[in-house]
C-alpha cells in the first residue's frame, strides 16, 4: 500500500497555518485517488508515532512538505529509522538552518531548492533556500535538487513543481 503524508507550511505549526497553504492542498487534488494524510509542520512527532503504527512491511511511504513541513520532514524520516521512506519531496525547504542530515532509511530525496525566495521574517531570516543532506555521503539516500527561483509563499501554487512530484509519487 502507498502511504503518502504532507506536512504543511506556516508560521505557527498549528491549525491557524492551514488557510495559508492552498496550493498544497491544490497538490493534495491532483494526488487523487491516493489518499493523503495532512499535518502541520508542528504535528510532526505525532505523524511519526501514527505513522509507526500503521507501517506494514511492503508499504511504500512518500512524505511531501513545504516550507517548515520540509525542515520537519527531515525530523520525521530521522525519527522513523528503520522505517523505510520511500520518497521524501521538500518544496523550498525552511528555514535552512533547522535542515537534519537524513538517515540511510530514506531511499530518494527530491527538493525545490529555492536559490531566491525573497522572504524575510522577523526572529527568523530569510524563509526558504534550504536543503536536503545525508549521513552518509556514499550511500542512501539518492539526493535531487531541482533550482527553483521564487517568492516563497509562490512556490506551493507552481504547477510545474506539483506535475513533477505527482510523477515521482505515481512512479513508486
Amino acid at each position: 500500500m502507498k502511504r503518502v503524508h504532507m506536512l504543511l507550511g506556516g508560521m505557527t505549526g498549528g491549525e491557524f497555518d492551514k488557510p495559508f497553504n492552498r496550493g498544497m492542498y491544490e497538490l493534495v487534488d491532483l494526488l487523487a485517488p491516493q489518499e493523503v494524510t495532512v499535518w502541520t509542520w508542528g504535528q510532526w512527532a505525532e505523524a511519526a508515532n501514527q505513522i509507526e503504527h500503521a507501517y506494514q512491511d511492503g508499504d511504500k511511504l512518500v512524505l511531501i512538505g513545504y516550507s517548515g513541513g520540509a525542515s520537519r520532514g527531515t525530523y520525521l524520516c530521522n525519527n522513523l529509522d528503520p522505517i523505510k521512506v520511500d520518497l521524501l519531496i521538500g518544496y523550498d525547504p525552511s528555514p535552512a538552518g533547522q535542515m537534519r542530515p537524513l538517515k540511510t532509511n530514506v531511499v530518494k530525496a527530491v527538493w525545490y531548492y529555492n536559490e531566491r525566495p525573497l522572504m524575510w521574517w522577523p526572529g527568523v531570516g530569510k524563509l526558504g533556500g534550504g536543503y536536503f543532506t545525508s549521513q552518509v555521503p556514499e550511500g542512501p539516500p539518492v539526493l535531487e535538487m531541482i533550482t527553483i527561483a521564487q517568492q516563497h509563499l509562490c512556490v506551493q501554487h507552481n504547477c510545474k513543481l506539483h506535475f513533477k512530484t505527482v510523477g515521482l509519487v505515481n512512479g513508486l
